[in-house]
């Protein structure tokens, strides 16, 4: 959901050092406020605003530690595009039409890649497709889990 499988190029990696030196030096709120915008796609935030404050309030309750754990892990993050084609089970891939932290492009290559996927786009929802549009994420979450289902 919402991810893709190369690893950062060099400009997301400066950008994760940078904002690893940021919450570093004491200054983890502006890290979250940059990164807010990119969450949500352009329709959230023009007709649901307010839809913000769970990932704003979620970001902000992160330890410190753990933010820096994960900018680490994304900074290391090996390109993983080689080993998708051996990926041998139903594989569901979805992403917000409007994400822009991973484009669908880079869903449509995943899919492209790996034997016996699905991917669903789901219609004005940026990176947190399931906030954002939660009825479409759940049915195209749960009409995988019913046709798995039925295939056993």
């Amino acid at each position: 959901m919402d991810t893709q499988a190369k690893a950062d190029s060099p400009e997301a990696r400066e950008g994760r050092l940078k904002a690893t030196q940021e919450i570093q030096a004491g200054r983890f709120a502006g890290v979250v406020a940059g990164l807010l915008p990119k969450l949500l796609g352009e329709t959230t935030r023009a007709q649901n605003p307010q839809l913000i404050d769970d990932p704003r309030q979620i970001l902000a309750a992160t330890p410190t530690q753990g933010a820096l754990g994960d900018l680490a892990a994304l900074i290391a993050r090996p390109d993983s595009t080689p080993t998708l084609a051996e990926i041998d089970v139903p594989t569901l891939i979805i992403v917000g039409e409007e994400d822009i932290v991973t484009p669908p492009v880079l869903s449509e290559a995943m899919h492209a890649a790996i034997q016996h996927s699905q991917l669903i786009t789901i219609p004005e929802a940026g990176h947190l497709s399931p906030l954002e549009q939660p009825d479409a994420f759940n049915a195209a979450l749960g009409q995988f889990l019913r046709e798995l289902t039925l295939a056993r």
